[in-house]
């Protein structure tokens, strides 16, 4: 485990690395893509720094030796200066005219720029973060500029007003066939990942309104504010969103950083399992939040109070920055803490997704620093560690939401089976009782019927004229009445010629009673398959099947006919019972727990078998029944 000094320690290194000022010797500045159609020195560049914005273009053109021949990369710190670049490249026009020269950060605030054939102006231009996007020479979310179609050797000369904030000023040169390549190809990325974002935010807010959870919330918002970053990050804010609103650049850069800091942690909190240290985490997460958010309302990037000049953005942004840093690692520690001390798996992935974020950013601010190579892809790292942590956070979560939705599926999939066990152990149970009933009424009550009739004839031979006795009359009627009673409960909990003929037999039995006791016309059709044979569950089930359905016809149907169709096959059986009766809302029985409707369902369920019901004017139930092959 870590110790809390240790946190402490790191933390406040961490703070002490990141509110450093970058100084003027630090490198950003970067040429590349020379074509070898240009004739320059290779990585050099001519500098010239205006501390008080004293200079025009006339004292820099006529002043050449005022610039100092620099390496190509390096960065301007944060302080109010304007940066002065000349530039000089030679070649035919037919070459020249095919270059294009792009300014690779979407966010100069203001820079113009000068190109001069020997004495002669031959192209002025001014452009910037500050302007519309209908000012810029061309339609593109860089900075781009076309050579003139004319002979070198040309003096190119830019003029950067950054006003007091840090930047860099890479310059590239294309081919007008590498332009396009290169623009074509950073497109497809870039709508690839925001693409990816959005499926992402899409799935991630469903499963929102699926289980209700708030880190689903917070995932949705973090992404949609990643969206909003790296838009305006790679420059397609200003060219599709607020083209004729600049200003907001100023602010869609850090308050969508602050809403992607401040909602992680508290997904952080709600996501990870924390315990009993959640209350004592979510404390101090409050209070870094109102911190931040009073910060950002009234420094930067809102600035009620209007605190930021020239002189002092830089260091308005630098602690801003340091804040959005401090709660990253703070948030990040959580994730760690779970993940060591409560062996948290939601808490190792998660640390690990800020630990690639992390690594991503150190990886830049290596390249800034001189240490380790410096590309394209360094130059863009806001938007590959929003393309790292977006859908991998957001795939990990929706992965954990089917996860406990398989889990919650299982379980209640267990839990009907269970279920249907207990029922059909239930239903068994009485299947079972009714035929011990059957039987003890069969053999024993019958029995002892039998042997009263008996003996009751026996006394009307040895007493004379008792027969002629009302009473007597009456006792043997009544024996008899029982008897027969007796033999028909016994027969309907369990005929006993189902086993020896089968259920076709019983159906025409039961059928036939009904006619005589009901006005009701009944009719069977079946084939001559054999059913004797058929396992006797099977029979058992299909006929309380049979009598259930008989019985509701009778009771609620107010129905003139029914038709039965009982056809036996080798591989399955087909039974169809119809009735020509009122009807009756199938879901509606069910909601009231019609049990003998859902008992008919589980007999069936219980039999792999089918079961279609059908009822508006009459009711047609259709049960099919596979047999398994013996």
């Amino acid at each position: 485990m870590i110790r809390p000094s240790s946190l402490r320690i790191y933390i406040l290194a961490c703070l002490i690395i990141s509110s450093f000022r970058l100084g003027a010797n630090i490198p950003t500045i970067e040429i590349s893509k020379v074509s070898d159609i240009l004739s320059m020195r290779s990585h050099m560049i001519g500098h010239l720094e205006d501390l008080d914005f004293s200079l025009d273009i006339g004292d820099v053109y006529h002043n050449s030796d005022a610039f100092e021949a620099v390496r190509a990369n390096r960065i301007y710190g944060s302080y109010p200066a304007a940066h002065w670049l000349a530039i000089d490249v030679a070649g035919k026009k037919e070459m020249l005219s095919d270059i294009f020269i792009e300014i690779a950060n979407a966010h100069i605030a203001d820079y113009q720029l000068w190109i001069y054939k020997d004495t002669a102006l031959v192209h002025h231009t001014r452009q910037g973060d500050n302007y519309n996007f209908d000012n810029r020479a061309v339609a593109h979310n860089f900075f781009i500029h076309r050579l003139p179609n004319i002979d070198g050797p040309l003096r190119i000369i830019f003029r950067v007003d950054q006003e007091g904030q840090e930047t860099n000023f890479p310059i590239s040169f294309y081919r007008n066939a590498q332009f396009v390549k290169h623009t074509l190809r950073y497109k497809i990325i870039h709508g690839l990942v925001i693409g990816l974002f959005l499926i992402t935010t899409i799935i991630t807010f469903s499963l929102y309104f699926v289980n209700g959870y708030k880190y689903f919330l917070y995932e949705v918002i973090t992404s949609l504010a990643s969206v909003v970053y790296v838009l305006s990050e790679e420059g397609y804010g200003l060219m599709f969103f607020w083209p004729n609103h600049p200003y907001l650049n100023g602010y869609s850069r850090p308050l969508s950083v602050g809403i992607v800091v401040v909602f992680s942690l508290l997904f952080t909190l709600d996501f990870i399992d924390l315990r009993r240290a959640a209350a004592r985490f979510m404390r101090a997460a409050k209070v870094l939040i109102v911190i931040y958010v009073a910060y950002w309302l009234f420094a930067h990037p809102i600035d009620l109070l209007n605190l930021r000049t020239p002189v002092n953005i830089g260091s308005i942004i630098s602690f801003f920055l340091c804040l959005t840093i401090f709660i990253s690692i703070y948030t990040a520690l959580i994730a760690l803490w779970a993940w060591v001390k409560l062996k948290s798996t939601d808490g190792m992935i998660v640390f690990l997704i800020f630990l690639a974020t992390v690594t991503s950013l150190v990886i830049r601010l290596l390249a800034l620093q001189g240490v380790g190579p410096s590309s394209e892809w360094v130059l863009h790292t806001g938007f590959i560690t929003r393309a790292i942590h977006v859908p991998l956070l957001g795939g990990y979560i929706i992965y954990t939401a089917i996860k406990a939705f398989q889990r919650s599926r299982d379980e209640k999939i267990s839990l009907l089976e269970e279920r249907s066990d207990r029922s059909k152990a239930f239903i068994e149970r009485i299947d079972t009782e009714r035929q011990r009933i059957s039987m003890a009424l069969h053999d024993s009550a019958g029995s002892i019927l039998t042997g009263i009739q008996n003996n009751l004839r026996m006394f009307s031979e040895d007493v004379r004229d008792v027969t002629d006795n009302d009473h007597y009359q009456e006792s043997l009627r009544l024996t008899g009445q029982l008897q027969e009673e007796i033999r028909h409960i016994s027969n309907d909990l369990l005929p006993s010629s189902i086993v020896k003929l089968g259920l076709r037999s019983e159906i025409k039995r039961i059928l036939s009673t009904l006619e005589s006791t009901y006005e009701l016309s009944t009719t069977l059709e079946t084939n001559d398959q054999v059913d004797i044979d058929i396992d006797r569950k099977t029979i058992f089930h299909l006929y309380y099947i049979v009598r259930e359905s008989l019985d509701n016809i009778v009771k609620y149907a107010e129905a003139s006919s029914v038709l039965i169709q009982y056809y036996v096959y080798d591989d399955e059986i087909n039974l169809l019972i119809e009735d020509d009766g009122i009807g009756f809302d199938t879901q509606e029985v069910l909601q009231r727990g019609g049990n003998g409707l859902r008992n008919m369902e589980l007999r069936i369920g219980w039999l792999q078998g089918e079961l279609d019901i059908y009822s508006d004017q009459g009711t047609s139930i259709s049960i099919n029944i596979p047999l398994k092959e013996v």
